[in-house]
């Protein structure tokens, strides 16, 4: 089983042609807790990810303002990710 953020982009597009859980699962072979599981990991692994970019684009200088919009993000998140601890 992946467990990357990649894994919830294909899982995403499943969901939006109207899968369900069970059929995704039984998409990628695997039991719907471990699609839970995977889903619920991917996610972190995503916004550990924005974590990081905010900080690297503090730390270089970057607004807010221009941190938001790059990412496409409301500022209130940029500066929560800012200030949080991975």
């Amino acid at each position: 089983m992946k467990n990357t953020f990649d894994y919830l982009s294909g899982i995403n597009t499943l969901e939006a042609k109207g899968y369900t859980d069970s059929q995704i699962a039984e998409h990628y072979g695997i039991s719907i807790k471990e699609l839970r599981e995977a889903k619920e990991q991917s996610r972190k692994e995503h916004r550990d990810d924005q974590i990081m970019k905010c900080k690297e684009l503090y730390n270089s200088g970057t607004s807010i303002a221009d941190i938001a919009k790059k990412l496409d993000i409301p500022e209130s998140t940029v500066i929560t990710f800012i200030k949080k601890e991975i």
